[in-house]
């Protein structure tokens, strides 16, 4: 797609050549830089796929930046189309779970070998050109065409601190779009609920069985706080909420993963065995994280937040909705037999979780 070069600064030139060439700037900064920071993304993945030593590594940064990617933009942009009452608000939102669906669906998230970044890329690639630079631009021509400024209103929610802006995307949105003079600060959004409800609508998480929703909720929030942890707090200071995040992933994996199969099993679900073999598989890194951080790895705090993010996509919104599109005719029963379970001292509800779980679906 682009011929990116060795050097650093030609590799910008390429990029603004790129950008420019295709027309994808909307003017609207806050959208922009987000679209931008995608592209960034695929001319990484791009670049790496020439070099087999960096590919894996690089494959696993692309998952985890187009999974907060799609958190963080596909909000923004339902937030503001919401806000000013697009009339194709429900058609846009439909494309944005159906590129969710696509990639749980089409992607092995756990392989990182080259026809898995091939897969990848091409999906991006195709998505870049027939929704930004077309559906995105239906909505751009919508405010134009009633004179609607929604500057102002993305200027609250960043003064709100509603969405993540990091320098590295700041940096790349002023190289490319010639602002350098404009000063974007980093943004680091500091309300975890409203965090919590990104991720879980953007992705479509919900299983509508509140016991395990619940549950998946709460995973979320240890998500936020070790991701917020690596890239705002000191060692010290992320070193006890790593520890926090991997006391509670371990609590997480004997209660979550023994109601899980608990239903499975009642329910003879068919694909129970892969689906066992996955929660070992999160067990697994859950100890090597422990290990390597007891060991010393710096790195042990930011490769559990990719850890747990990959999960989210690979594991709860592909392989936890499998089981909920078995469960769907048999929801009542699954409810009945959860409080049979909760009532029989089986399964324990954590008040907190509970509290979350309201918070969150407002039930």
């Amino acid at each position: 797609m682009i011929v990116m070069a060795k050097d650093s600064t030609d590799k910008i030139t390429s990029l603004r050549n790129f950008w420019q060439d295709n027309h994808f700037q909307l003017g609207i900064p806050l959208i922009d830089i987000q679209h931008l920071w995608l592209l960034y993304i695929i001319t990484n993945l791009e670049s790496a796929l020439s070099n087999a030593e960096s590919l894996s590594e690089t494959l696993k940064d692309s998952i985890v930046g187009i999974i907060d990617y799609i958190t963080e933009h596909f909000s923004l942009e339902e937030e503001i189309l919401k806000e000013f009452k697009y009339p194709g608000f429900e058609e846009h939102v439909k494309h944005h779970r159906a590129f969710v669906e696509t990639l749980q669906e089409k992607h092995d998230l756990a392989n990182t070998n080259e026809l898995a970044a091939l897969g990848l890329l091409n999906m991006l690639q195709s998505w870049l050109f027939k929704h930004i630079l077309k559906e995105d631009k239906m909505y751009v021509d919508f405010f134009k065409n009633k004179s609607i400024d929604v500057k102002p209103f993305c200027q609250e929610i960043l003064i709100k601190k509603k969405y993540n802006i990091t320098k590295k995307q700041g940096d790349v949105y002023k190289e490319i779009c010639n602002h350098r003079q404009a000063e974007i600060e980093e943004v680091i959004s500091e309300n975890m609920l409203e965090d919590i409800l990104h991720i879980w609508k953007s992705h479509n998480l919900s299983l509508n069985i509140p016991v395990i929703d619940l549950q998946h909720i709460w995973l979320l929030k240890m998500v936020i706080q070790l991701d917020k942890a690596v890239k705002t707090m000191g060692s010290t200071k992320k070193g006890e909420v790593f520890n926090q995040v991997i006391e509670e992933a371990v609590d997480y994996t004997v209660k979550h993963f023994t109601l899980e199969e608990k239903i499975m099993k009642e329910f003879r679900y068919p694909e129970i065995l892969n689906h066992f073999h996955q929660h070992e598989s999160f067990v697994a890194f859950i100890k090597q994280r422990r290990k390597e951080y007891e060991a010393g790895d710096n790195l042990a705090a930011f490769h559990l937040t990719q850890d747990l993010k990959t999960w989210l996509l690979s594991h709860i919104a592909h392989e936890d909705k499998k089981l909920a599109i078995y469960l769907k005719d048999k929801m009542k029963d699954v409810n009945e037999y959860t409080r049979r379970l909760h009532h029989k001292g089986e399964i324990a509800i954590d008040p907190g979780q509970r509290n979350f779980y309201k918070k969150i679906t407002k039930e």
